[in-house]
């Protein structure tokens, strides 16, 4: 095609055929460009579809991923109804007079409301990996990037509520730890191997009857329903939100 090219031109010169040979070095001209638009475009092309599997695979990390981080605060939202259940019903005995209730009901309350505290713990994989890079805009998908960056101010949220229910929980520990007899409570409760009795005269259910023991009570029990009505479902939403944008991005990819 180059020898054709060049042969035409030549006979162009040598006939002094000016007109025709600008005509002609235009046309070449315009040949060359358009060849290079062609292979831009080509390659252009081939980048998006590189772009968009990329894409594509990081959506079905991040769905992984945050499938993992729902199941997580499910778990969590399950710990805190359950210590709440065990410090509602401690705070409903508490006062002057303790009626009908036994050492080893309160014991196994004061188990339930100490034993497990919760703490979210999410996947730090793959959203790690795109922020770390510069990556995250890779996403092409603005309203998943809002809803990502909405997830990293709520999981900052609930850590520092979760630091604030530890403060109140050891506060209440610490009056427990005055108040009651905890050889006698592991005893109340049947864990094995830990069934020595106390030599100590006590009285477990006495500590029900103490007004600084059921204030810090009841502030441990806001912070904890506070944590899991607001800032847990919270989270669990966004999560939800999350999945089903990556969901209807997958679908379009």
């Amino acid at each position: 095609m180059l020898k054709l090219f060049r042969r035409i031109r030549q006979e162009l010169i040598q006939k002094n055929n000016l007109k025709k040979y600008l005509l002609y070095a235009i046309g070449e001209i315009v040949l060359v460009v358009l060849g290079i638009l062609i292979a831009l475009n080509i390659n252009n092309r081939n980048e998006v579809r590189k772009a968009e599997k990329v894409e594509r695979q990081y959506l079905i990390s991040l769905k992984e991923e945050f499938k993992q981080n729902l199941i997580e605060v499910d778990r969590v939202l399950g710990v805190c109804s359950a210590i709440a259940k065990s410090t509602t019903k401690l705070a409903d005995w508490t006062g002057p007079n303790v009626i009908n209730i036994s050492e080893e009901e309160v014991a196994l309350e004061i188990a339930h409301t100490f034993a497990s505290p919760p703490k979210y713990l999410p996947s730090p994989g793959v959203l790690n990996d795109l922020i770390s890079s510069g990556n995250l805009n890779k996403l092409g998908n603005a309203r998943l990037r809002g809803l990502i960056q909405e997830w990293l101010v709520y999981k900052q949220e609930v850590q520092e509520e979760e630091e604030e229910l530890w403060r109140h929980r050891w506060d209440v520990m610490d009056i427990v730890n005055r108040k009651m007899s905890f050889r006698k409570l592991v005893s109340d409760i049947g864990a094995q191997g830990h069934n020595r009795e106390t030599s100590f005269k006590a009285d477990n259910t006495e500590i029900l009857k103490d007004r600084y023991f059921e204030n810090l009570l009841f502030f441990y029990n806001i912070v904890l329903n506070g944590l899991n009505d607001n800032h847990y479902q919270k989270l669990k939403n966004n999560i939800e939100s999350i999945l089903h944008e990556i969901e209807l991005q997958l679908e379009e990819t």
